[in-house]
């Protein structure tokens, strides 16, 4: 008998919160370990998305020899993983424990504003650790969030991103969130490298063209809200290291194409900077650049 999609997410759901008990049952490092083993085997071994990240990489680093791009996409797993643990097993006293900053006056500027602050990030590092890190760092925190397609997965997930006083914003109503928060001089954290398909604007990211979304920009200049550049880099002992770089200001300037242009410019400069030094931190295993199909005409 063939499941409806409600039953369908349910039982995936119940499997979800099953695995996730029996993995609370044993030691954090057990669970480690067992969880980096998994990921190697059905990512890199078997090869979920491996083909994808493999070609993917090769275009972008063409240079590295074949040790080298293998070393980085076993790894892009292993953060994956690491990703998850911190996400799902770890209490947030340990994730604040292993987690140290840097450059927070970058922050602590842009905030002097008033306006509020659109940090920009990626799907580097441990991208979800900011949503309970920050607030538990003193700084009122949003993070815009597009919905997965298990909602019983979202809402779960979603409890956790905000269980230290973070408020999660639906992609679909950004510009209402955005705003409301800007109002209390909150940090409203952005992922800059999901495709924008044919809705976007074409920019090249690591050399090649991609489709980018042109919101962030269109915002940060309409309403002189700053920006600044935050990722969070895994460290060799997987302790976190929150690292800010220096505002991309807004100020004076109007939200022409050519102004929103030079912002996405900037904006992707920041995580490609980020990229290059930790090639084996970045998501490479989701299609970055597919959207730019709409705007290249073979």
């Amino acid at each position: 008998m063939k499941l409806s999609k409600k039953q369908n997410n349910q039982a995936e759901y119940i499997l979800f919160r099953l695995a996730l008990f029996i993995l609370r049952l044993i030691p954090l490092k057990l669970s480690k370990s067992f969880l980096i083993a998994l990921f190697d085997l059905v990512g890199y071994k078997i090869g979920i998305r491996r083909k994808l990240a493999e070609r993917q990489l090769a275009e972008i680093f063409s240079d590295f020899n074949s040790d080298q791009k293998r070393k980085i996409i076993r790894n892009v797993y292993r953060n994956m993983a690491l990703v998850g643990i911190e996400e799902y097993l770890m209490s947030d006293k340990k994730l604040f424990e292993q987690s140290r900053f840097e450059n927070k006056q970058y922050v602590d500027e842009a905030l002097a504003r008033n306006k509020g602050v659109l940090l920009i990030t990626g799907h580097f590092g441990s991208w979800e650790a900011p949503c309970r890190i920050l607030p538990m760092a003193g700084y009122g925190l949003a993070m815009i969030t597009k919905k997965q397609r298990n909602r019983l997965f979202d809402d779960y997930t979603n409890a956790i991103r905000e269980r230290q006083g973070g408020t999660i914003i639906d992609m679909k109503d950004a510009l209402k969130g955005v705003l409301k928060h800007t109002k209390h001089n909150d940090l409203i954290g952005i992922l800059i490298d999901q495709d924008a398909g044919k809705r976007g604007v074409l920019a090249d990211f690591l050399g090649k063209p991609a489709s980018n979304w042109k919101g962030t920009a269109k915002i940060a200049l309409r309403f002189q809200i700053p920006i600044v550049p935050g990722f969070v880099i895994r460290n060799a002992d997987d302790s976190l290291t929150f690292r800010f770089e220096q505002m991309i200001d807004p100020a004076g300037m109007d939200d022409s194409s050519e102004n929103i242009m030079n912002i996405i410019g900037k904006m992707n400069q920041t995580l490609e900077d980020k990229i290059r030094q930790y090639p084996e931190q970045w998501f490479w295993v989701h299609k970055r650049w597919k959207g730019a199909r709409h705007f290249i005409k073979n």
